[in-house]
């Protein structure tokens, strides 16, 4: 044994082996360093590791078998003792042993002092163009950057499934930077748009329209984590500040806002005494985890996902029942599981639950944004829209960078009539967030409606999904129709899973009230608007199938589809049934009053069976207050699309001529449909040369429409 211990010394195996871990270590430390910085695979580094371990016995062994002599490299067996040089190459291994262990003592000394816990959040690492900024004169200060897009953190731990949490760190560094006075973040939707590309940083500013961009990595080992973040100037790439923070997981929140102020400091914006990032409430690190979990699930906007949310924070609540962003998270998630969203819940027993999980969020923290936009949902679920305007514009005042609650608040605008001011919100939405694809295709859909044809185009790139989804929306306003069914086609085969609800909505309402084709029209419906379908093209089978609604049921498309149903086949005492709880004699009435079930649609057919049950008296009297509401809508922006509802509210007046000419603009407009001319409101003008005239036309042009798609014709009755 001592012989052999000898010979191994003689050979230098044991200082290739201490030679080799000196030399893995560094490279470890080198390689995890730079990972972030060239955006390589999280599994860089792993894969490094693994080489290196697989690598120390061969070099053992190579150290046994060969050995290094004047003449180069040779087998052991084949170097006279006598010429050996093994004690020269001992020296050797030696002196680089100790200089690869100096640079390793170096790099250990940095990272402590670069890294300290009680540092200042002041600059750690500039590099490159830092002292440029940092020596900027204040009275200069307007020239300096003040505008930043956080792009997703690259996940650098081992195990892929920890990609939700460096998704949540980079959203929660978004946010916390969004609080900051004078200095406007790109939303978190567009942001996260570049998540997995390898685009150019100038690319990537000038879409998002901002100076600066802020990229990094996280890994995260079991109570250790590790967050490299680099700040970009966007105009020449340069680097204006990066740094590297290891950290206990004790208070996530304490080293986002490290990291928050670093960048404060780096960027000099003028903030005065709010200048420092105010440190929030410390919450339990496994509650927080199931919290960034639920988010995470919660994105998805599917009923499974939503439903794996709401389980993930419930155990974010259970751990810490403080935690007010957990029930705000589990309110909105009950929310959105009712039927008029993505899952099965009652409205009734979906707002119940949420209202009551937002009463212990707001007693928690009354100034929760998203706390405040999940109360307008619930209030939009109990058709009370000045209610979820109200909580929307609180909403956007605690974050004015949330993108989708200008949409949301673009629908409430539009529910309470004002269309000018939806419609500068829904524009307020894209310049927050332009890359967000609902934000993007409400805002196409709303140009078009409005014949803005050229300026929804040039949002567009030509032969894509949502290119075709625009075509088909306009060329449906056109009145060529056909043309409208062939775009939705081609868009639904470009679209990507998921992604196609807007085409099929467009696709089946042409089938349905443009081309009359019902069969086509149920097979493309997406869930949302089947009973609507359903009840238009076969009233008296839907209303077999289908249960009367609850009085206190606020469903509005079921019970929208109920009254069609029931006013179509001429059961007007049972419409009156079905709306009585709606008051419509005493209430406000609001909604739209174009294409889109609303209130103001079911107080129109309420009218009208008032009417035809002998009640012209009340009848009337809502028939004023209707036709008001269409001349406001009107004088706020409505776009041409209101003609039909005009036609139904002076049929109640008693006004045919003023009818009539409604109806021919809305024939003009292409805004007429079948469905419309079929209602009971319309009887007494039917054996008008007029109104007949007006039917043959509708029914030629369609005609015209189904034959260039090789259909047979269809006759109106």
């Amino acid at each position: 044994m001592a012989s052999l211990i000898a010979e191994l010394r003689r050979r230098n195996v044991f200082r290739v082996a201490f030679a080799y871990i000196v030399v893995g270590w560094v490279v470890m430390q080198v390689a995890e360093f730079l990972a972030p910085l060239l955006q390589l695979p999280p599994w860089t580094v792993s894969f490094a590791l693994y080489l290196g371990i697989v690598g120390f016995p061969f070099a053992l062994v190579f150290a046994w078998a060969f050995e290094l002599t004047p003449e180069g490299l040779r087998r052991t067996q084949d170097v006279d003792p006598d010429a050996s040089i093994t004690s020269e190459t001992a020296g050797k291994l030696n002196r680089l042993t100790i200089t690869l262990m100096g640079i390793a003592i170096v790099l250990l000394l940095a990272e402590r002092l670069v890294n300290r816990p009680d540092d200042s959040p002041a600059i750690a690492a500039s590099v490159v163009t830092a002292d440029r900024v940092e020596n900027t004169p204040a009275d200069t200060a307007q020239e300096k950057p003040k505008s930043i897009a956080v792009l997703p953190f690259v996940n650098m731990s081992n195990d892929p499934e920890q990609e939700y949490f460096s998704d949540g760190i980079s959203e929660e560094l978004l946010n916390a930077l969004a609080k900051i006075a004078d200095l406007r973040v790109a939303a978190r939707t567009s942001s996260f748009a570049f998540k997995g590309k390898n685009q150019d940083i100038t690319a990537i500013g000038e879409q998002l329209k901002v100076a600066t961009v802020l990229e990094g990595s996280v890994r995260k080992s079991g109570q250790r984590l590790r967050i490299t973040a680099q700040l970009i100037n966007v105009e020449d790439g340069y680097h204006l500040w990066s740094d590297t923070y290891d950290r206990d997981l004790t208070d996530i929140f304490a080293i986002q806002d490290e990291i928050s102020n670093a960048i404060v400091n780096a960027l000099k914006v003028h903030l005065g005494q709010a200048e420092a990032v105010n440190t929030r409430k410390a919450v339990n690190l496994e509650a927080y985890n199931f919290y960034l979990l639920g988010r995470h699930s919660l994105r998805e906007r599917t009923e499974a996902s939503i439903e794996r949310a709401s389980k993930e924070f419930q155990k974010a609540i259970d751990i810490d029942s403080s935690y007010a962003d957990a029930w705000v998270g589990k309110a909105l998630a009950t929310a959105l599981l009712s039927v008029n969203n993505y899952g099965k819940l009652s409205l009734a027993e979906a707002n119940r639950d949420a209202q009551a999980m937002l009463d212990v969020a707001f007693g928690l923290d009354p100034d929760s944004a998203w706390g405040h936009a999940t109360q307008s949902l619930i209030y939009s679920n109990l058709n009370r829209p000045r209610e979820a305007l109200a909580s929307l514009n609180r909403a956007i005042e605690l974050n004015p960078n949330e993108g989708i609650l200008y949409s949301w608040r673009f629908n409430a605008l539009v529910d309470v009539g004002n269309y000018n001011a939806a419609l500068a919100s829904l524009e307020r939405a894209y310049e927050v967030d332009p890359l967000h694809p609902v934000i993007r295709n409400n805002l196409l859909q709303q140009y078009a409606d409005n014949l803005d044809v050229e300026k929804a185009r040039a949002m567009v790139t030509t032969d894509t999904a949502q290119a075709y989804t625009l075509e088909g929306v306009i060329h449906s306003n056109e009145g060529r129709w056909a043309d409208a069914v062939i775009d939705f086609n081609k868009g639904l085969d470009l679209a990507e899973t998921g992604r196609d609800f807007q085409l099929k909505v467009g696709l089946g309402f042409t089938y349905l009230f443009d081309l009359k084709n019902t069969e086509l029209a149920l097979e493309i419906a997406v869930p949302i608007v089947q009973p609507i379908f359903e009840a238009v093209a076969y009233p008296a089978e839907f209303l077999a199938d289908k249960p009367l609604r609850a009085p206190e049921d606020h469903d509005l498309l079921a019970l929208g589809a109920q009254v069609i149903a029931l006013t179509l086949t001429g059961q007007c005492p049972q419409v009156l049934k079905a709306l009585r709880s709606q008051d419509y004699e005493n209430s406000d009435i609001f909604g739209d009053v174009g294409g889109r079930m609303s209130h103001a649609q079911l107080a129109l057919s309420y009218a009208a069976c008032l009417k035809s049950t002998g009640r012209q008296g009340e009848s009337r009297e809502l028939g004023y207050r209707l036709s008001t509401l269409v001349e406001n809508a009107i004088a706020n922006g409505q776009p041409p699309d209101y003609f039909a509802f005009l036609a139904r509210t002076q049929m109640l007046l008693d006004d045919q001529a003023a009818a009539l000419a409604s109806l021919r603009e809305a024939l003009q407009h292409y805004n007429l449909s079948w469905a419309d001319l079929s209602l009971p409101e319309f009887d007494s003008l039917r054996s008008s040369p007029e109104f007949q005239l007006i039917q043959q036309a509708l029914e030629d042009h369609m005609n015209s429409e189904r034959a260039k798609l090789g259909w047979d014709p269809i006759e109106l009755q």
